[in-house]
C-alpha cells in the first residue's frame, strides 16, 4: 500500500499557537518543523495528490456559497417540510493545538464517491439537511465501509470542513486541540482557535456505534464558529443520531494491493515486461497497486545508499512531455530560467523513449552527498503509451540506466 498524505493542513498557523506532543522530543527549529507541516500541506489542497502528478483523484468541483435551508430563526423551519436550523451550543475554545504532522496511509482498495443530499442528511437521521450547497465526498475502504466522510462549505468568511469517521476521530494530518474544553449534551468537546484557524473535535457514542467528527475552520472565525456550533449541536442532540453505517456499499471496484517478490514482479502480466533486467544492484521490493484510478507496478533495487526505482503505469494523461532537443526544459546543467521553464517539467520531465540518448540521461544528473553518488529522476513514455517513472541514486547511475537505451 502506497502512503498518501491527507487533508487540510493549516498553512499559516502561528508558532505560538502550537505546542509539542507530551511524548515528543525537544522542539526542532521552527523551519525544520514547518518543513514537515508544509510537506503535509502540499499533499492536502482538498483532495488526493499522487506521487504521479497526472494521477489526481476525482477533481473537486468549485464550491458554491452555502445557504441555510432556514434563514429566519434558529430552531424554527422557514417553511413546511424544511429542516430547522439547530440553536447553536456555546463552544469554549482553548488557545493551544498539538503539532502532530504525520503521514497517513489510505486504506487498501480505497475508492471515492459523492453522496446525494438524502445520503448526506441520513448521517443525522434527517431527510434533508439545513445546510445546502456544500461539497462532500466519502472515502471508502476496500470492503465498502466509509473511512472518512468529508463535508466542505465555503462562504465569504472562509472555509469550514467537517470530517467524520466510524468508531474514532478521523486521521489528523497536522493539528489537534490540546485538551477537552467543554461539554455539549454531556459529550466532551475539544476546541482550539487562533487568529484565523480553529479546530473542534468530539466522538459520539461508544464501540462500533461511535462516530468521530473533526471540524476545521480557516478565515474570519466568528461566523464560521457559529456554523460549527450548529453542526456540533445537530450532531450531539440527545434525541438525534450521528451514523455512518447506512452509507456502506457493496458496489466495490476491483482492487489489488500487495507486495511482490522478484519472480512475481517480472511475471506481472500487464507491466512486468517493462522492468529492467540484469540490474547491477540486488532486488529489494516490488508492489502492485490496482483500484479505481490506480494501476501501477513499482520495483526497487538497492544496496547501501544506492537505489534504482521504476514505476510502470499506463496513465490517460501526461502533462510534462518534452522532446530531447528542448534542453532548456530539462537539462540540469544549464542555468535555470524561471521565466522560460516550467518548474514541474524541469523537476520531472517525461521523455519519448525513441528520443533517449546517453547525453539526455546525463543532462538529468545531480550531484549527491554520499559516497560519490549522483542521482536523476524523470519519466519515459513508451510508444504504446506505457509510462516508466524512474528514480536513481548511485555511484554510476548511467550504468543502471543503460536498459533505457537498449533496442
Amino acid at each position: 500500500m502506497r502512503p498518501e498524505d491527507l487533508y487540510d493542513a493549516f498553512h499559516e498557523i502561528d508558532d505560538d499557537l502550537l505546542k509539542p506532543l507530551p511524548e515528543a522530543a525537544p522542539r526542532r527549529h521552527p523551519a525544520l518543523r514547518w518543513g514537515a507541516l508544509a510537506a503535509c500541506a502540499l499533499l492536502a489542497a482538498g483532495g488526493l495528490l499522487w506521487l504521479h502528478p497526472w494521477k489526481n483523484a476525482t477533481p473537486q468541483s468549485s464550491l458554491a456559497v452555502p445557504t441555510l435551508a432556514s434563514e429566519p430563526t434558529a430552531g424554527e423551519p422557514s417553511a413546511a417540510g424544511e429542516p430547522a436550523i439547530p440553536e447553536p451550543a456555546e463552544l469554549v475554545y482553548g488557545t493551544e493545538l498539538f503539532a502532530a504532522a504525520a503521514d497517513i496511509a489510505y486504506p487498501e482498495g480505497y475508492f471515492i464517491r459523492t453522496l446525494s443530499e438524502a445520503q448526506l442528511a441520513s448521517i443525522w437521521g434527517q431527510e434533508t439537511l439545513w445546510l445546502t450547497d456544500a461539497e462532500n465526498e466519502v472515502i471508502y475502504d476496500g470492503s465498502g465501509v466509509p473511512w472518512i466522510v468529508r463535508l466542505t462549505v465555503q462562504t465569504a468568511d472562509g472555509t469550514l470542513t467537517a470530517e467524520l469517521s466510524p468508531e474514532h476521530l478521523p486521521p489528523a494530518c497536522l493539528a489537534e486541540p490540546a485538551e477537552e474544553t467543554c461539554e455539549v449534551f454531556g459529550v466532551p468537546v475539544a476546541a482550539a482557535a487562533g487568529p484565523s484557524h480553529a479546530v473542534v473535535s468530539f466522538v459520539r457514542g461508544e464501540g462500533a456505534d461511535a462516530v468521530g467528527m473533526r471540524i476545521t475552520m480557516e478565515g474570519e472565525l466568528p461566523p464560521l464558529q457559529e456554523l460549527a456550533a450548529r453542526l456540533v449541536t445537530q450532531s450531539l442532540e440527545p434525541d438525534g443520531v450521528l451514523q455512518l453505517h447506512q452509507l456502506e456499499t457493496a458496489d466495490i471496484p476491483v482492487w489489488r494491493s500487495e507486495q511482490l517478490d522478484e519472480e512475481a514482479a517480472y511475471a506481472d502480466e500487464r507491466f512486468g515486461c517493462y522492468l529492467p533486467t540484469a540490474v547491477a544492484l540486488p532486488f529489494d521490493r516490488a508492489h502492485r497497486e490496482l483500484g479505481e484510478g490506480r494501476d501501477w507496478l513499482t520495483a526497487s533495487w538497492s544496496a547501501d545508499v544506492q537505489n534504482l526505482t521504476v514505476t510502470v503505469s499506463h496513465p490517460s494523461e501526461i502533462p510534462t512531455l518534452v522532446h530531447a532537443d528542448e534542453t532548456a526544459r530539462y537539462d540540469l546543467r544549464l542555468p535555470e530560467d524561471g521565466a522560460a521553464v516550467d518548474p514541474d517539467t524541469r523537476n520531472f520531465p517525461v521523455f519519448y523513449r525513441e528520443e533517449l540518448t546517453r547525453d539526455v540521461l546525463a543532462a538529468r544528473l545531480w550531484q549527491g552527498d554520499f559516497a560519490g553518488c549522483s542521482g536523476a529522476s524523470f519519466g519515459v513514455l513508451e510508444p504504446d503509451g506505457t509510462l516508466l517513472e524512474i528514480s536513481v541514486y548511485a555511484q554510476d547511475p548511467l550504468a543502471l540506466l543503460e536498459f533505457l537505451l537498449d533496442g
